[in-house]
């Protein structure tokens, strides 16, 4: 759309019906891991010190932080997609600060996870409700040219773009995860937690890479649309130089000091975790 010089009407139809696909879905996802908590934190999991009731009531909570946040990642990627990076990033560092510092917070005073996880999914609902809030603030103020009577967009289109967009983030979800849903059902709760620390550490280079590829994407799409092709090969050998002058020296520089930075960052050596790292 940008690259073809649409105007606010194609965005605002392209955003509904992607919110018909992924909305619904994401209620399911609530409601689907809600209602099956108990099961889970029973029959699932291996719980070795924490109690049953603790465990249903943390997984409801991040019943709600999966259904948001795939929510968020919609409403996230459009910002990215009209390239507005500054209320994306910014929306980003207040939303996850918030989160998290303010999730250590919560458990450091409280000591009590139900709580923990009820503050984490009220931040990532409150997140996708504001991603929300300034993406319909971005499409409506936008630079582009409003026309009386836009022209409806082809549904067959919207409907394949959109359904496209939901499947690549349900199967994301799935594939970044999938480890630690058949790891909690294999191993205890202590040496899952263990992986998720390790796995946790080291998606820092995925976060760096995902970084460059929002701020990419949008650009290839938009010279793919016009057909400027050399801008596009020149634009994606700059990215792919960036992404490796960035990505390497820190991959290395973790595997070289692993057991030094999981100590800085727990406060005491854990070896296990360090290997996994």
């Amino acid at each position: 759309l940008q690259g073809e010089g649409q105007g606010r009407g194609a965005f605002v139809q392209l955003l509904r019906w992607a919110e018909r696909i992924c909305l619904p879905a994401a209620v399911l996802i609530t409601a689907g891991l809600a209602s099956g908590a108990s099961w889970l934190a029973t029959d699932w999991l291996r719980l070795n010190t924490i109690p049953v009731e603790v465990a249903a009531s943390a997984i409801g909570w991040m019943s709600v932080s999966a259904g948001a946040q795939l929510m968020n990642a919609l409403y996230l990627n459009g910002l990215a997609g009209m390239q507005r990076h500054g209320a994306m990033n910014l929306i980003q560092i207040v939303g996850y600060s918030l989160k998290y510092l303010g999730g250590g917070l919560v458990l450091h005073f409280t000591g009590d996870l139900g709580v923990f996880f009820a503050f984490q999914g009220g931040c990532m609902l409150a997140l996708a409700l504001l991603s929300r809030a300034v993406l319909g603030r971005v499409i409506r103020g936008g630079d582009r040219p409003a026309a009386s009577q836009p022209e409806p967009m082809d549904k067959s289109v919207l409907w394949r773009f959109a359904a496209g967009m939901f499947a690549t983030a349900v199967l994301g979800m799935l594939l970044t995860n999938t480890d630690r849903l058949a790891l909690s059902r294999l191993v205890s709760t202590e040496d899952l937690g263990r992986y998720s620390l390790a796995i946790t550490a080291a998606s820092f280079l995925q976060m760096l890479v995902f970084a460059f590829y929002r701020a990419y994407y949008p650009l290839f799409a938009e010279l793919a649309a016009r057909g400027d092709k050399a801008n596009l090969h020149a634009a994606y050998l700059a990215a792919c130089r960036t992404v490796g002058a960035v990505v390497v020296p820190v991959a290395v520089l973790g595997w070289l000091f692993a057991p030094e930075l999981i100590r800085i960052w727990l406060g005491q050596p854990d070896e296990t975790t360090a290997g996994l790292f």
